[in-house]
């Protein structure tokens, strides 16, 4: 996911979303690749909130794991 947005802001030399919005006042765009960064800037907002989910699952899931095995019970 995070390759993916660094693709895009390689590949628009732009940093978030909005900023790639603001590329589409650019007259030489023609109306499909205008779509195309519309569609892009929509699936960059996406993958960053799945990247936030992630991050924090990932957090709880260090703080809930246990430390330690768990030890057999000696018979």
């Amino acid at each position: 996911m995070t390759a993916q947005v660094r693709d895009w802001k390689d590949e628009f030399d732009v940093e978030s979303p909005n900023q790639l919005r603001g590329t589409l006042a650019d007259e030489t765009l023609d109306a499909d690749e205008e779509d195309r960064r519309r569609e892009i800037a929509r699936e960059w907002e996406h993958l960053q909130r799945r990247i936030q989910i992630v991050g924090f699952t990932i957090r709880e899931w260090d703080f809930l794991a246990p430390t330690t095995e768990p030890t057999e019970a000696s018979s």
